[in-house]
C-alpha cells in the first residue's frame, strides 16, 4: 500500500509540473487540459492541496486498519492459547476421572473383603458350639474373639486408607462439588460400618449377660452369683482403639460376702454352662438360625441331669430345632421330648 501511495504522489507531482509548464508557455494563461476551459492558477493550487489532504487522510486510515489488524492478531493468539489451556484442563479431568474409577473399584474390593470377613465371623460363631468341655474352652473363645478384632481393625485400616486417598483427590478437584458429595457418602458408609461393628459387639455382650443371668438363676449353683462379660475400648481417646472383652465372675461366701473370682476356679460344670450360653448368644446375635435353624448339644456329662433338663428347656425357646446327645440316665430327667436311641 505504501508503494502505491508513492506512485500516486509521483504521478500527481509529475502531472502537475507538466501542466504548469504548458500553461506558462501560453503567456501564463491556464487552461484545463481535460475540458479546455480557462482556469485560475489558484484553482489548480487548491486542487493539488485537496488531493494532498485526501492522501494524508487515506494514509491515516491505513494506519488505523493496520493497528486494528494487529489487535485482531493478538486477540486470535490469546484465543488460541485459551483453547490450548482448555484442552489441557480437559485432559487433566479425564485423568482424574480415571483415578476416581480406580478408587471406586478399590472400595468395591474392600466391601467384598468385609463381606468375606463377616461370613468368616459367622462361621466361627457357629463353630463355638462344637468346642469341647476342656479347661481352656473360654480362653480359646477369647482368643478367637481377639483374632476377629484384629481382622476388623485391618478392615478399618483399609477403609481409612481409602478415605485418605479420597481426601487427596478432593484437594486436586476442589472445584467439583460432585466429588464432595461422593466423599460425604463414603464417610457416611464408613460411619455406618463402624456403628454396625460396635452394635454387633454390644449386642453380643448384652445377649450373653442377659442369658447368663437367667441360666444361673435356673441352675442355682452354690456361691456362684454372677458371670458376665464387660466390653471396653483399649484406647478410648484414639481412633485406632480396639474392643477388649473381660470375663467377670462373682462368688459369695457362706456369710453372703461377694468377691470376684477367676475363670481358673470354675468347675467343669460351670465352664460347660458358660460355653453353652456364649454359643447361644452368638447364635442369636448373628442370626444363625436363619441359615442353620438347628443346634446340637453334645458332651454334657459334666452337668448333672436336672440342670441339663433346665438348659434344654431354656434353649428350646430360642432354637427352632434342638438336638441333644445324652446318656440314658441324664435323658430320664427330661420331659416330653422325641427320643432317638439307635441310629
Amino acid at each position: 500500500m505504501e508503494d502505491a501511495d508513492s506512485e500516486l504522489r509521483e504521478a500527481l507531482v509529475t502531472d502537475s509540473n507538466h501542466i504548469t509548464d504548458e500553461l506558462m508557455e501560453e503567456n501564463q494563461k491556464l487552461r484545463c487540459w481535460t475540458c479546455g476551459s480557462d482556469i485560475e492558477r489558484s484553482d489548480i493550487t487548491e486542487t493539488l492541496e485537496n488531493l494532498e489532504a485526501l492522501r494524508e487522510d487515506k494514509m491515516a486510515e491505513r494506519k488505523e486498519v493496520v493497528s486494528d489488524l494487529e489487535d485482531l492478531r493478538g486477540e486470535k493468539q490469546t484465543l488460541e492459547e485459551h483453547q490450548q489451556r482448555r484442552e489441557q484442563i480437559e485432559h487433566r479431568l479425564e485423568q482424574i476421572s480415571d483415578r476416581l474409577d480406580q478408587q471406586e473399584r478399590v472400595i468395591a474390593d474392600l466391601r467384598e473383603n468385609r463381606e468375606e470377613t463377616t461370613n468368616e465371623i459367622q462361621e466361627l460363631e457357629a463353630n463355638l458350639e462344637e468346642l469341647n468341655a476342656e479347661e481352656d474352652r473360654i480362653l480359646e473363645l477369647n482368643k478367637h474373639a481377639n483374632e476377629l478384632e484384629v481382622d476388623i481393625q485391618d478392615l478399618r485400616s483399609d477403609l481409612n486408607d481409602v478415605n485418605t486417598e479420597i481426601e487427596d483427590l478432593e484437594s486436586d478437584l476442589s472445584e467439583r462439588s460432585s466429588l464432595e458429595e461422593r466423599r460425604e457418602e463414603v464417610n457416611n458408609r464408613l460411619e455406618t460400618l463402624r456403628t454396625r461393628i460396635t452394635d454387633i459387639e454390644q449386642n453380643a455382650v448384652s445377649e450373653f449377660n442377659e442369658h447368663m443371668d437367667t441360666v444361673l438363676d435356673l441352675l442355682d449353683y452354690n456361691n456362684l452369683e454372677r458371670i458376665w462379660i464387660e466390653r471396653r475400648d483399649s484406647s478410648p481417646n484414639t481412633s485406632d482403639s480396639q474392643a477388649v472383652f473381660d470375663l467377670h465372675i462373682v462368688r459369695s461366701t457362706d456369710e453372703g460376702v461377694a468377691y470376684e473370682d477367676t475363670i481358673d476356679h470354675l468347675s467343669e460344670s460351670e465352664r460347660e454352662v458358660t460355653g453353652l450360653v456364649f454359643a447361644l448368644a452368638g447364635y442369636l446375635v448373628h442370626e444363625v438360625y436363619e441359615v442353620v435353624p438347628y443346634m446340637l448339644l453334645d458332651s454334657l456329662e459334666a452337668i448333672d441331669a436336672e440342670r441339663i433338663a433346665s438348659i434344654v428347656d431354656y434353649f428350646k425357646e430360642y432354637v427352632p430345632y434342638l438336638v441333644v446327645a445324652l446318656l440314658p440316665e441324664d435323658a430320664q430327667a427330661l420331659g416330653d421330648y422325641s427320643y432317638i436311641q439307635n441310629i
